[in-house]
């Protein structure tokens, strides 16, 4: 070996990118140590296979095909591959593939270069789900400002008119109480109420008595709705200044149930066990929507799935809260399809996701972990059951701590146990 194959040889083997040489038919014939470092492989291991070794399944076969019919043009191929690892976990990364020609200009090898990029999509990812967090924020807000004022005079006007028909209701049966007693003549008094009787039966006074008050306050009652609508969309929009505040649990779950009532009204029903002493905890609030929202629509597509299996015509999802330790532990139960056992250690892993396409993007649990652990210093975890149902489970600490080995600590030391409900009923 010359002296600038050795130095080729050796750039080749310190270089931070994977390289992969194959022959013509795709066969492995060398890796460099960078490979070896990101799949997981060793070198022995990955010769003489084929790269399709590293298929995570993200990509289908019409992408190969496209990719492998450009190789064979002769063209180089640039794209992003989303390959696993030798313990089955995904990473990303930006792969280059360039076609080696001999002598005769015929295609004998392939040499694919890639540069691991999971944490650059992480952050992507995470940018993208933030903008739009914001854009549905801030379009929530003014939907909500926009909704306020036409609902508080529609409600106003709708308590007068209600007010207003129960004294007109009182005026006229004064009225016919008071002519009827001022008439002496019991022929007169009973030519009266009958001539009385007869134009309340023609306007139909009996049906508007009953029906109208009824209808008042229904109206009154949609109205009511529409304005705790409003309010929950004013507060879940509310964007956090970065710093934590005490913040009451139960509200916060109270307010996403009203947001998010339409992705689980037609599927379930939600009982709620809420501990009324609970203390408030320091905490991002809108921080928490976000999880308790992803967990609520989460439980509601997982029994939406097993329904859609089942004769079962509505599952049940149960919110609850107690305090555990100085910690506020909170659990949403769900009695859908339950996590399979392959997929459960990848349950908090950025975009993994068994739902079809369009309707999740598998960062919603890793993000939700990420503000639990990482941002307020508490625990995460699940127990599950297929066909039986899910229990995912937080524990956050009442108060954080001024320094970051307290915050350690308290993460450390927060058993994320499901709470006795016994003491709190």
């Amino acid at each position: 070996m010359t002296e600038i194959q050795t130095l080729l040889w050796r750039a080749v083997e310190q270089i931070e990118e994977a390289i992969i040489l194959t022959d013509a038919s795709g066969r492995i014939l060398y890796v460099n140590s960078a490979f070896e470092k990101l799949s997981g492989y060793s070198r022995e291991e990955a010769l003489r296979q084929n790269p399709k070794m590293l298929k995570s399944g993200i990509q289908g076969d019409e992408f190969y095909d496209k990719m492998w019919k450009s190789l064979a043009e002769g063209k180089v191929w640039n794209g992003r591959i989303s390959n696993h690892k030798k313990d089955h976990s995904v990473y990303t990364a930006d792969v280059t593939i360039s076609p080696i020609r001999n002598e005769q200009d015929e295609i004998i090898s392939f040499m694919g270069i890639q540069k691991e990029i999971t944490h650059e999509v992480e952050l992507e990812a995470q940018l993208i789900q933030s903008q739009k967090l914001e854009a549905v924020g801030s379009l929530a807000a003014g939907i909500a400002h926009e909704i306020n004022t036409p609902i508080q005079f529609i409600g106003g006007n709708t308590e007068f008119l209600g007010e207003a028909f129960q004294e007109l209701t009182k005026l006229i049966d004064s009225v016919e109480g008071a002519i009827a007693e001022s008439i002496s003549s019991a022929e007169d008094r009973q030519k009266f109420l009958a001539i009385f009787e007869d134009w309340k039966q023609k306007c139909d006074y009996s049906y508007f008595q009953k029906e109208i008050g009824q209808s008042v306050t229904q109206t009154l009652e949609g109205v009511h709705r529409v304005s705790s609508i409003v309010s929950a969309m004013k507060d879940f929009s509310h964007p956090d200044d970065g710093e934590m505040s005490k913040a009451d649990i139960n509200d916060i779950i109270a307010t996403t149930l009203t947001v998010a009532r339409n992705e689980y009204k037609y599927v379930a029903d939600v009982e709620v066990e809420l501990d009324e002493n609970l203390p408030e905890i320091d905490c991002l609030r809108n921080k928490l929507h976000q999880v308790f929202l992803n967990l609520l629509v989460n439980a509601a597509h997982a029994i939406e799935s097993k329904l859609s299996d089942t004769d079962e015509q509505r599952g049940k999802i149960v919110i609850t809260t107690c305090e555990q330790d100085d910690h506020v532990i909170v659990t949403f139960t769900d009695n859908g399809t339950g996590i399979k056992e392959e997929h459960r250690e990848h349950v908090f892993e950025q975009f993994f996701t068994t739902k079809d396409v369009g309707r999740g993007t598998g960062q919603g649990l890793a993000l939700s972990r990420a503000i639990i652990v990482e941002t307020h210093f508490g625990a995460m975890s699940f127990t599950t059951e297929v066909g039986v149902g899910t229990t995912f489970i937080i524990c956050l600490p009442i108060n954080q701590k001024p320094s970051s080995n307290s915050r350690e600590a308290s993460a450390i030391t927060c058993q994320p146990n499901d709470c006795d409900r016994s003491e709190n009923k």
